[in-house]
């Protein structure tokens, strides 16, 4: 009597079906896990393990239900594991820029703002731009964060008030007071 010595190719169907019950001790796979787990026709498996099973690396047959399954056969093999190496990373050099220095304006005795510096500016534009009796409305979620920069401004305005209430769902309202 000849043996089979089939060795499944990798990444085909066979060679994943195997590599994931070797993985995978005690488990068997029906007809419908191996086309889904694979992305294969379910009508196609004999034909796609058929020489698995003859070379004994799988076996075939049935559940308690009664469905066909698939489980490691008697004859066992170690597969050959081909890793991809992830690809280097692709360093995108900037391209040359002329700089024409004489276009650059110098600015004497004005400092650059941070981006926190803008937004306080903005706020504080804001807030001064209501007179009593000035009123707005906002999106609910901005409430916390506009009392926070309100506090903030109130502390170099003196005598200022606000008040919050909410106008209608999802909405607050904001007017000023004094």
């Amino acid at each position: 009597m000849t043996s089979i010595t089939y060795t499944p190719r990798a990444g085909s169907v066979a060679y994943r079906v195997i590599d994931f019950l070797l993985r995978n001790p005690g488990e068997y796979l029906t007809r419908a896990d191996i086309a889904f787990k694979f992305e294969c026709s379910g009508s196609s498996l004999e034909m796609l393990l058929g020489d698995a099973m003859r070379s004994s690396l799988l076996e075939r047959g049935r559940n308690e239900d009664g469905e066909a399954i698939w489980k490691l056969g008697a004859r066992r093999i170690v597969l050959e594991r081909t890793e991809v190496a992830p690809a280097a990373p692709v360093v995108v050099l900037p391209q040359g820029v002329a700089v024409d220095p004489l276009a650059i304006k110098v600015r004497k005795g004005v400092r650059l703002k941070t981006p926190e510096e803008q937004l306080e500016e903005k706020f504080d534009a804001l807030f001064g731009s209501f007179e009593v009796g000035d009123s707005a409305e906002f999106d609910e979620s901005w409430h916390a964060a506009m009392l926070v920069h309100l506090k903030r401004f109130r502390r170099g305005q003196k005598g200022v008030k606000f008040v919050f209430m909410p106008t209608e769902p999802g909405k607050i309202g904001m007017e000023r007071r004094a």
